[in-house]
């Protein structure tokens, strides 16, 4: 006997708003949902799928939802004949907290509606079991062929771009391994731009370096031509001699300064 892959068949009654539903599900698991009898096939080339037509797992009391479809963007349903046909996840962050650390046998109780939020209409409503089932966080089962995928892309990136000396100027260097990630021309660009961030960065100083020495030459000046400092102001009545004495000294600073 072939595998058969877990599935649920939905069966609304709409004239008392119950529902039935018939297979074994587990938490984690990508479950294939069949909605009898819910498509309207007047025109069988033009099958008509309830509009806003919703799925829902939640709590017994309603309160939380553990799983819906649709949920993610671009989840729609499939007309298969009069039924509609979607892939409930049951992977989400709700069922896994409430198995957290249950035993392997250990079931809940869910509530499932049947609904549309677009006619706001409450086709129906019932009750399922949901089992666990245990997985290895490190080495996990379920989604394990969506992150071999994602291995398979980042290898393939890995891959296309080596260092493999095709490139002037660029050192051998594989990036499956990194042992030499730190070897000079490995990445002849960034370093490049290293070099020329750090020349950039000692021009700064030193032009800042220059306005802090002419910042603190200004400071002493001012220190030397305020009131009762080494250049005190000349006035009318000041003798000859006494100017002399004042050019001399503003001179001798002066040359001080040129060569200094």
């Amino acid at each position: 006997m072939s595998v058969v892959l877990t599935s649920l068949v939905v069966t609304p009654r709409f004239e008392n708003k119950q529902v039935s539903a018939v297979g074994a599900i587990a938490v984690n698991e990508q479950v294939a949902v069949t909605v009898v009898g819910v498509v309207d096939i007047t025109d069988p080339e033009v099958p008509v799928i309830p509009e806003g037509l919703v799925l829902r797992l939640t709590s017994p009391s309603g309160k939380t939802d553990y799983a819906r479809f649709p949920f993610e963007l671009g989840d729609a349903w499939v007309a298969s004949g009069a039924d509609a046909t979607c892939t409930l996840k049951l992977n989400t962050d709700e069922l896994q907290a409430l198995f957290l650390y249950q035993c392997a046998n250990a079931t809940e109780e869910a509530k499932l509606y049947l609904e549309s939020g677009s006619t706001d209409n409450l086709y129906a409503d019932g009750r399922v079991q949901i089992r666990n089932w245990v997985q290895n966080p490190v080495d996990p089962t379920a989604g394990s062929a969506q992150i071999q995928g994602q291995i398979d892309v980042i290898s393939g990136l890995l891959e296309t771009h080596q260092h493999d000396n095709d490139v002037e100027g660029e050192s051998s260097f594989p990036h499956n391994n990194l042992s030499d990630r730190d070897a000079a021309g490995t990445h002849p660009v960034i370093e490049a731009g290293i070099v020329s961030a750090a020349a950039v960065a000692a021009q700064a100083l030193s032009e800042l370096q220059t306005l802090e020495d002419n910042t603190e030459a200004a400071r002493d000046l001012t220190t030397l031509i305020q009131d009762d400092g080494e250049f005190t102001e000349a006035v009318a009545s000041d003798s000859p001699g006494d100017v002399k004495l004042l050019l001399n000294a503003v001179i001798a600073v002066l040359n001080t300064w040129r060569v200094s």
